[in-house]
């Protein structure tokens, strides 16, 4: 019963964080917005002709998405005698910042320039310009770091702190860079109201664009459910064993009362006969095992607090204990 008991509270928990982390503010625009895999076609042509279709507000480019596990990273110096630094990094265009309302902390977006031949640019979080030591986010506008072996890049903006991963990550430093090359998902900015048809629209759109590779596109806000639907349905198949184990421990108390009563038959038919009042029959057939059931529940509170603040703790934005 005191398993059973920790078990409820670990599955509880569990399953309230991962609905938190669906559920969290990552402090950028992420209703309406309609993510599709370019699939090797054209950036140029792509929105092009996504742009014509009704309801395409903005669109913007990215190499990974944001708020999901995958990323990429590099080695980050500030100079040649630095030690490097793992950054995660990813590769936007100018649209992104306004598409999804990042706020800039100092400096500029990137500048509108398809047609540059070499990367010049970054921009940084706020975090990175504390762990890089760079003064404030406006001192460090226009310095130079080191990514790579030797790619150097001048730090155009910093924007301010956003979760651009999963809650269960804690805030480090991250890098956005301009390299058409590495762009691979486009977000669509879709217009509320319009979504379902803008959606049939925009399949019909990748047919004439791509018509070797299936249309694989969805909303944002569907990505981020399924980070966590692998999660879930581990969840739900331990609120199954719970439940089971929780089934089990009544079935041994429903057991254990049988029995009880079976015992002490006789002495209950005496105790009915000279008076005694249900209450009290109630008080004798229980008391024993509601003793054992009152141990249990004892026990397995700080088991489970302890357990739950353990698991909690691997956790950066969490829910309260």
């Amino acid at each position: 019963f005191m398993i059973s008991l920790v078990f409820i509270n670990m599955v509880t928990i569990t399953y309230r964080q991962v609905q938190y982390g669906t559920e969290i503010n990552f402090g950028t625009k992420q209703s309406h917005v309609f993510n599709i895999l370019l699939q090797g076609t054209d950036y140029e042509k792509a929105v092009h002709e996504f742009s014509k279709v009704p309801g395409v507000e903005k669109i913007s480019a990215v190499s990974v998405l944001m708020g999901t596990y995958g990323d990429w990273a590099d080695d980050v110096r500030t100079t040649k005698d630095k030690e490097a630094v793992v950054v995660r990094e990813y590769f936007t265009d100018e649209n992104y910042i306004s598409n999804f309302k990042l706020q800039l902390a100092a400096g500029e977006n990137f500048p509108a320039n398809h047609a540059q031949q070499h990367e010049q640019y970054a921009i940084v979080n706020e975090k990175f310009v504390e762990n890089f030591q760079l003064g404030t986010a406006a001192e460090a506008i226009g310095k130079t770091i080191i990514v790579g072996d030797s790619t150097l890049l001048t730090i155009h903006g910093v924007v301010k702190d956003f979760l651009y991963k999963p809650a269960e990550y804690s805030l480090a430093p991250m890098l956005m860079r301009y390299n058409p090359a590495n762009w691979s998902i486009l977000n669509l900015s879709i217009a509320s109201g319009s979504t379902m048809q803008t959606e049939t629209q925009l399949e019909a759109a990748w047919k004439k664009l791509d018509p070797y590779h299936p249309f694989d596109g969805r909303f944002y806000d569907d990505e981020i459910q399924a980070v966590f639907s692998d999660m879930k349905d581990i969840i739900w198949m331990d609120v199954f064993i719970a439940m089971l184990g929780v089934t089990i421990a009544c079935l041994g108390l429903l057991g254990i009362t049988i029995f009880t009563i079976q015992s002490k038959a006789k002495e209950i038919s005496i105790r009915k006969v000279i008076g005694a009042s249900p209450a009290s029959l109630m008080r004798l057939l229980t008391k024993s095992y509601i003793q054992v059931m009152m141990i249990a529940i004892l026990l397995a509170i700080p088991a489970a607090v302890l357990l739950g603040n353990t698991v909690l703790q691997q956790v950066s934005q969490r829910i309260p204990l």
